[in-house]
């Protein structure tokens, strides 16, 4: 009796579940390669990575020419030869090692932005983030309660994923097998997302929240980001530069996001508070506890960071179409139950 209402509530939530995990499957599918569409779209995005030693000059060369406007940037993001800015007002730019402009808009545009946003928020803003991380969070119990479900029978697994035919008993072998060898990857893929779509939430809980930033004299006039980007790099001499972004008060310092070698984070995890071109705060979370690792973590191993490259690319997207084929079977394979077919016709 417990495992045939088991099977019923899988079913049943699985059905509802799986429009919104093909959704967020196949755009995190076509999100993967957004580097790729900006190459496209940005002939100047297609050329050597920019020298770290050039972040600073650049940065400083498109602040003469448009002071007050810079909100963060992100420096050679996806490999490109371009850095990416954000504006007040909402406007975003690529500039290029020399700091010119070489495209400015405003809102979301681009074939992988948009699937990133769609991955991220349905469309729908904060909303659809909660959203995707509660169906994260019901991912992993169907993954609990399918692989409950499925230990009974598991001298039937076979390595066929894919159907060779429309009959209900072969869809949901297909999606049981399937469901078996992506249920680590798929588990660590949940958890992961849910874990930053809650991130202002699970970011403050005990045990992982990181120190603050610390309280700094107000500083007049734009900061030398040569010096700053100097400064930080001598803080941690191994680690990339990843991204700045100025302060949200006066009395705050800017913030600087660097990659250490062991990071898997590709944004950066680490945290450098620079003001008046002196490093006032460094913020490691390998410093602070394995909840603050694992959380800070949680990017890399939700982008697949630990592999990285082109073959963490192609992996992810692969991950993605999986996803979206598993979710599918088992709804066809529930449709078919309810239309009443019967099994042995296809």
């Amino acid at each position: 009796m417990t495992m045939q209402l088991l099977r019923k509530i899988h079913r049943w939530c699985g059905v509802v579940l799986a429009a919104i995990l093909v959704v967020i499957a196949l755009s995190g599918t076509v999100a993967a390669f957004r580097g790729d569409f900006v190459r496209i779209a940005l002939p100047a995005a297609r050329g050597p990575v920019p020298d770290p030693a050039s972040f600073g000059p650049a940065l400083d060369a498109f602040v003469a020419a448009n002071p007050g406007a810079l909100v963060s940037a992100r420096f050679a993001p996806y490999d490109l030869a371009v850095h990416g800015v954000s504006l007040k007002g909402g406007e975003q730019a690529w500039i290029d090692a020399q700091g010119k402009v070489v495209d400015r808009w405003k809102g979301t545009r681009g074939i992988g932005d948009r699937a990133l946003d769609i991955h991220h928020t349905l469309l729908i803003g904060k909303t659809g983030t909660n959203i995707t991380g509660i169906a994260g969070l019901a991912g992993i119990a169907m993954i609990i309660s399918g692989l409950i479900i499925y230990w009974p029978m598991r001298r039937g697994f076979s390595w066929r994923v894919w159907p060779a035919s429309l009959k209900r008993p072969v869809l949901l072998a297909s999606h049981r097998n399937l469901a078996l060898l992506l249920a680590l990857p798929l588990f660590l893929q949940f958890s992961s997302g849910s874990a930053w779509a809650f991130k202002r939430i699970v970011g403050n809980l005990p045990g992982i929240a990181l120190p603050k930033a610390p309280t700094v004299a107000p500083s007049t006039g734009e900061p030398s980001w040569t010096a700053t980007l100097a400064a930080a790099q001598a803080a941690m001499p191994g680690a990339k530069i990843r991204a700045v972004a100025m302060p949200r008060a006066a009395d705050k310092p800017i913030t600087i996001n660097v990659q250490a070698a062991a990071d898997i984070n590709p944004e950066g995890a680490t945290r450098i508070n620079v003001a008046d071109g002196k490093v006032v705060a460094v913020v490691n979370p390998a410093d602070h506890g394995a909840g603050a690792r694992m959380f800070n973590s949680s990017m890399g191993v939700h982008t697949l960071g630990y592999i990285g490259g082109r073959s963490g690319e192609v992996l992810l997207a692969l991950l993605g179409v999986l996803l979206a084929a598993m979710a599918s079977y088992g709804v066809l394979g529930w449709w078919r139950l309810k239309s009443g077919r019967p099994a042995n016709k296809a």
